[in-house]
């Protein structure tokens, strides 16, 4: 029997961009980040992330896999929303990737490595990753002197 699928999604660039682009009016000069994660939701990791290139500075990713997917696209800063286990460190490090930690560990041995921007991810209350937002002042502290730049804070 074939097999048919009977729900699907289109995206619409244009609405993509016009969104992205109200967005942007609205924080003016942030940052802002494109979550495009598990393919971008099943939308296609690179065909949105594509449409989204010229208002976004950054990007979010689930893993390693999607985040070296995507450099082979653009150029932008890519962050790694998920955990990264410590066989992917080096390779983080070395392509230049953000990645998300929520401890003092985590940023040591990322700086072992080469110093790396890290986003620093705080637990607000759905307690799958980040360290607690009452503990979050103490690492940061702690990290203070390490050689990892530009820090990032997530909710």
């Amino acid at each position: 029997m074939k097999e048919t699928y009977r729900c699907w999604a289109e995206i619409d660039r244009a609405a993509l961009r016009h969104n992205a682009k109200v967005v942007r009016d609205r924080i003016g000069s942030a940052e802002m980040l494109a979550v495009v994660k598990a393919n971008a939701y099943g939308h296609g990791l690179i065909g949105v992330a594509e449409t989204l290139a010229d208002e976004a500075q950054l990007f979010g990713v689930a893993n390693l896999q999607e985040a070296l997917t995507l450099r082979e696209t653009l150029p932008h800063p890519i962050v790694l929303l998920g955990p990264a286990t410590p066989e992917e460190r080096p390779i983080i490090a070395e392509h230049g990737f953000i990645p998300t930690i929520s401890s003092l560990e985590e940023a040591q041995a990322f700086d072992r490595l080469k110093a790396v921007s890290v986003n620093f991810k705080i637990d607000t209350g759905m307690g799958r990753l980040g360290v607690p937002a009452s503990e979050a002042g103490t690492p940061r502290r702690d990290r203070s002197g390490s050689g990892s730049r530009r820090r990032r804070r997530s909710g």
